[in-house]
């Protein structure tokens, strides 16, 4: 957001600006005072901008960013904006294991920004296995199984997860899942990078 943004008073939307500052200082536990004398803005001047009794300028905006250590874009960008929640449910669309396979995994998220995190949904439609090739250096699965029972091996070991455990291991060696009959696994892995 430039500062050009700021020119009309009206352009900015500042209904959540309040509760946002007062979630602020509760979350630090600091009184109105303590916010004061930190940015230099007047208690009554926060006070009122916490109950939505005046629009403050880009001064005091930048004052009060400064002081609760956030940029000045985290605290006008809007809620919506700023809480970057992304839904994502297991569909036809994003199954990303073979069609004719007992396993059945969907790739859920895969973000890239300082570090790469992949997130599946996976199950079992019947007994058997599958394999996946070693992931980058450093890589790490997290498994966590929601129900049923999952046998991993990795390299000479194998490890058994039971339901409701969550179980890491060094991703970057070739591994395989497998689940028997009655109880098939179902979960979630995790691929950090």
């Amino acid at each position: 957001m430039s500062i050009d943004q700021f020119d009309e008073p009206n352009e900015l939307n500042f209904d959540y600006l309040g509760s946002f500052i007062r979630s602020f200082r509760s979350a630090k536990g600091e009184s109105l005072q303590v916010l004061a004398h930190r940015s230099g803005v007047s208690k009554s001047m926060i006070a009122q901008i916490e109950s939505g009794k005046t629009s403050p300028t880009l001064a005091v905006l930048a004052k009060l960013a400064q002081a609760m250590d956030i940029s000045l874009r985290d605290l006008v960008q809007p809620p919506e904006a700023l809480l970057n929640i992304h839904s994502s449910c297991p569909e036809q669309s994003n199954i990303v294991s073979k069609s004719n396979s007992v396993f059945v995994c969907h790739l859920l998220a895969n973000e890239n920004r300082h570090f790469s995190t992949e997130v599946y949904r996976f199950y079992f439609k019947s007994a058997g296995k599958t394999s996946f090739a070693a992931n980058s250096p450093s890589s790490l699965k997290h498994v966590w199984l929601e129900q049923g029972s999952l046998t991993v091996f990795i390299a000479d070991k194998r490890i058994v997860i039971s339901a409701q455990t969550l179980t890491t291991f060094n991703a970057s060696i070739p591994h395989r899942f497998e689940s028997l009959a009655p109880n098939l696994a179902k979960g979630l892995f995790f691929v950090a990078y």
